[in-house]
């Protein structure tokens, strides 16, 4: 039996042990009772009642001795015997034997442009996972692989050490190509049909002026100066401003879907390991046109650093009303407009919008926009060109 804290192992020798034991349980609880030989008996009883077991002994004419084990070998015994430690040494063993045999971190070096969470990805599709085994891994074969997948790459390298995989990268040099210099050539081009108001060279020949029509793609200003026994190449500068017609079809669905009011929050948790999403909570996976949600995730570091693809996810279920589907007046409508004229400003170089004429046409299920705009606007645009030279 186990051995309880705060007792006393006792020998006690008599004439009747089973009379004198009778005698001591009726006051006493008494434990771990074994009989040594016919006259001699040995059980564990409180300190506290050490002193009435000794009395009641010393009544019945037997003798009463105390046995102090050893404190080292006590101690082992209440560990060694107890369930709970043979299953953590037997959890380390195989631990120990299973957990170099797989990949539990990732440590990823070298990138700037491309993105940790891009490359563990590509990585996990090449074999490279959570819990995947050490040994299928070919660096060889998985740095191909992540070369075809990013093509920003210009060099991997995989390294495993224990059950942490090193994924160290080269990034291709993304500066673009050679900046055209002054002395190249390049002249200006109408990057749109246009009427001439004003135009300035400050290098170059001016091919056109002002008041005349002008195609996409004419040459304005030209990057070639004929000086008679040679042609000057140089890069074209200046600026060009044109009156300009644009014209704009827009087509939106007219029946729209408005969202109710919000009804009620509910929260719900999940456990994410890799990519496996584990609900903690009843029908918290279930989606609707009414519930919208927002996932926050807390992910488990380990000291270092290391990141385990497991996270905590919190989810908010923002329940709403019905969606309500309306057939909306043309005043809802406005937007078409603005929205067609922002994004024409941002189709121009530099310029402005002088006139706009619109027309919305309602139909019963879209409603369609054909806008007219006359813009002043900046229609130089540069194009490079070679070098000419020429020989008498």
């Amino acid at each position: 039996m186990r051995i309880v804290n705060q007792t006393q192992v006792c020998s006690i020798t008599c004439a009747d042990p089973s009379m004198l034991l009778s005698r001591i349980s009726q006051s006493i609880l008494i434990q771990d009772v074994q009989y040594v030989d016919q006259f001699t008996i040995q059980f564990q009883c409180p300190n506290s009642q050490y002193q009435l077991v000794t009395e009641i002994t010393e009544k019945m004419g037997g003798e009463i001795s105390l046995i102090r084990a050893n404190p080292i070998i006590k101690a082992a015994h209440q560990w060694i015997f107890r369930p709970i430690i043979p299953l953590l040494v037997a959890i380390l063993l195989v631990c120990s034997a299973f957990l170099p045999t797989r990949i539990l971190f990732f440590q990823v070096n070298g990138n700037n442009l491309v993105s940790t969470r891009s490359i563990l990805s590509a990585a996990e599709n090449c074999g490279i996972y959570f819990g995947s085994l050490r040994s299928n891994i070919r660096s060889e074969q998985v740095k191909n692989k992540l070369l075809e997948q990013i093509p920003e790459l210009q060099w991997v390298g995989v390294n495993t050490s224990g059950c942490v995989v090193s994924i160290s990268v080269l990034e291709k040099s993304m500066t673009a190509e050679s900046p055209i210099t002054q002395e190249s050539v390049g002249s200006i081009i109408a990057a749109t049909d246009g009427i001439i108001l004003q135009l300035s060279a400050t290098s170059g020949t001016a091919l056109c002026k002002t008041g005349q029509a002008v195609k996409e793609g004419q040459v304005l200003i030209s990057g070639y100066t004929d000086n008679g026994l040679t042609i000057s190449a140089v890069k074209a500068a200046g600026e060009v401003q044109a009156l300009t017609s644009r014209s704009l079809d827009i087509i939106s669905p007219r029946p729209t879907a408005i969202r109710g009011e919000v009804s009620s929050v509910n929260y719900a948790y999940a456990i994410r390991i890799g990519k496996k999403l584990i609900n903690l909570k009843k029908d918290s996976g279930i989606s609707s046109s009414s519930c919208a949600k927002i996932y926050s995730e807390d992910y488990v570091c380990l000291p270092g650093g290391f990141q385990l693809p497991i996270s905590f996810v919190r989810i908010t279920e923002i329940w709403y009303n019905d969606y309500d589907a309306n057939q909306v007046s043309g005043e809802n409508f406005d937007w078409v407009s603005l929205y067609a004229q922002g994004y024409l400003q941002r189709q121009m170089i530099a310029g402005e919008i002088l006139s706009f004429k619109d027309n919305m046409v309602y139909s019963r299920d879209c409603v369609s926009q054909k806008s007219v705009y006359i813009c002043r606007e900046m229609i130089g645009r540069i194009k490079y060109e070679e070098n000419i030279y020429r020989n008498d």
